[in-house]
């Protein structure tokens, strides 16, 4: 009777002392694509500088992702944008705010779509090309998430480059060349300037059209020369990195290559249109001549 006594002793311990244990720490970070909580004991702060800032930067993109990959993609934009003028026109010449404020808000748009593509492309190929518990078929999956997205998504993202780089460039000069004639023409006795002739909204229109003809025939080569370098970095990155840590590696890279975007955009990219074709044929038949 004792000995089983002293064992309802103990057992009551043990079961005292287990429900005194720390709670596991739920964290909210998705494990992988397929959302859900990790159950893991709550980490230690980092000790180093870079690992708190990683670790502040990785909390900020799971509370406010759009936010987080908007705000440097934009920032990104913008400060390649000014080194390639300073690099291509020289020191001395006038920073152009409209050409690297339009890559700036190009840079907002593109990430905000690249994050619900690639959630996108998650769903949709991880269902088709799943990888198995041990990381089967991993490449496979990376390799079909590459391909659909060089497919459908590098288009889309270099002639949505072009059209809204180029628009807003060219509307923003054009309002401000509107609003410096406002302010040279006055009324009669020295009142208001004159309402500006033309309509705004058929100026956007054939702005619009003009730079939709612009932006298609620069698509071709520049898509040439995209897939001499993405399809070998976004196979990297979909391979190795968890989904929201994609659009980071992507915009590392895109400080050289939104530059290199920049330089095609403004003169870098040698077209061929049809006014240059009849100058090329008249020139050969000349040169034919002389011959």
């Amino acid at each position: 009777m004792m000995a089983v006594r002293h064992r309802a002793v103990a057992l009551g311990g043990k079961r005292m002392a287990a429900s005194k244990a720390p709670v596991p720490f739920r964290s909210p970070i998705l494990r992988g694509s397929g959302g859900g909580f990790s159950t893991s004991a709550s980490p230690p702060p980092p000790a180093s500088f870079f690992g708190r800032m990683w670790a502040s930067y990785t909390e900020a993109l799971i509370a406010r992702p759009l936010l987080v990959k908007g705000g440097a993609a934009s920032l990104i934009f913008l400060v390649s944008d000014s080194a390639t003028q300073r690099l291509m026109n020289g020191p001395e010449a006038e920073w152009d705010g409209s050409r690297a404020l339009s890559g700036a808000g190009f840079g907002v748009v593109a990430t905000c779509w690249l994050h619900y593509w690639w959630g996108f492309l998650e769903v949709v190929v991880n269902k088709r090309l799943p990888t198995g518990a041990y990381g089967q078929n991993k490449f496979v999956n990376a390799l079909g998430k590459v391909v659909a997205d060089q497919l459908v998504g590098a288009p889309l993202y270099i002639y949505s480059y072009y059209c809204v780089t180029h628009f807003g460039k060219e509307w923003m000069a054009i309002r401000e060349g509107a609003a410096g004639t406002d302010d040279d023409d006055t009324g009669p006795d020295g009142g208001e300037a004159a309402e500006p002739s033309g309509d705004s909204l058929s100026s956007a229109v054939s702005l619009m059209k003009d730079t939709s003809d612009r932006a298609l025939e620069m698509l071709p080569d520049t898509l040439l020369r995209h897939w001499t370098l993405w399809p070998i970095v976004h196979t990297l990155n979909f391979y190795y990195n968890p989904i929201h840590h994609r659009v980071l590696v992507q915009n590392i890279v895109l400080i050289f290559w939104s530059g290199y975007l920049s330089h095609l955009n403004n003169g870098g990219l040698d077209l061929v249109t049809p006014e240059k074709e009849v100058d090329m044929v008249v020139e050969k038949h000349q040169a034919e001549k002389r011959a």
